[in-house]
């Protein structure tokens, strides 16, 4: 993507305030997952028989700060983010936050999830952020500069043939349209679970997609659809990793369905999914 010398401006200002910001903020939340120190509420999506989805005061509080010192400092953004929705607002550059995804996992004390900002210009992800308060591990990448993981290059896997690859299939039940796709998900899970060597239904979207621009994972697919603040970060740094991260339309479906992988992989898991 070709940006203009202010919109790269932009993108070199927003880098440099959001590092040490996100830093300080994956320092608070490991503190309080350490110390158990955070309130749980049940949390009903639009399908009520899912009863097990929930959200703590952590995920406010820190979304509300990340907000607030990000609109603040560039009034020009717009957001989209988990807890707050009317925070949303659409434009040119646009900043994705969810504070701790993975929040089914902190509650149950599990050690998966993180926290992530992603920035897109008109739709593309153009910047990726994701830390692991825990371990301390962050990933990033923009148009500006390519992936690293605790500032070492990372690269997706080389990885040519699917019954060789070791992918995450994202699954959730009751999402939208479950009751009209769900025979559709579980027949194309099926097929991967015949086609591929491994497949994992990890969750937490942004630690997984680090994963994949590592080349731990080869790929990801997404038989579900993600919100855009759970993956644009990951898209970003498999995008910046040298890898493919797309949605694509299935005749079948009402949304298009997300893959992220190496090069060689994607057409045959778009292939698999369009079939």
């Amino acid at each position: 993507m070709n940006l203009s010398v202010s919109e790269q401006k932009l993108l070199n200002d927003f880098t440099a305030f959001l590092v040490p910001m996100l830093q300080d903020e994956a320092e608070v939340i490991a503190k309080s997952y350490q110390d158990q120190d955070f309130q749980v509420e049940k949390k009903p999506g639009k399908d009520l028989r899912d009863q097990l989805d929930v959200v703590t005061r952590l995920d406010r509080e820190v979304e509300v700060r990340l907000y607030e010192k990000l609109h603040k400092q560039f009034p020009e953004l717009g957001f989209d983010v988990e807890e707050h929705k009317e925070y949303k607002l659409d434009k040119d550059f646009t900043c994705y936050i969810d504070p701790v995804d993975g929040t089914k996992y902190f509650a149950r004390q599990i050690p998966l999830f993180s926290t992530q900002v992603a920035l897109s210009f008109k739709g593309e992800p153009i910047l990726g952020m994701v830390i692991n308060p825990l371990t301390k591990e962050t990933y990033f990448g923009s148009e500006l500069q390519t992936s690293q993981r605790n500032g070492n290059t990372i690269a997706v896997s080389s990885e040519s043939e699917l019954n060789n690859a070791y992918i995450n299939a994202g699954i959730v039940p009751f999402r939208p349209n479950w009751d009209l796709e769900k025979d559709w998900i579980y027949k194309k899970l099926l097929t991967l679970e015949e086609k591929v060597y491994r497949v994992r239904k990890i969750g937490s979207s942004a630690l997984l997609l680090s994963w994949v621009a590592q080349g731990g994972f080869d790929a990801a697919v997404f038989l579900v659809a993600d919100p855009l603040y759970d993956t644009m970060a990951g898209q970003a740094l498999i995008k910046y990793a040298g890898g493919r991260a797309e949605n694509i339309s299935i005749p079948a479906l009402l949304e298009p369905r997300l893959i992220c992988s190496n090069k060689h992989l994607f057409p045959k898991l778009e292939e698999l999914l369009l079939s």
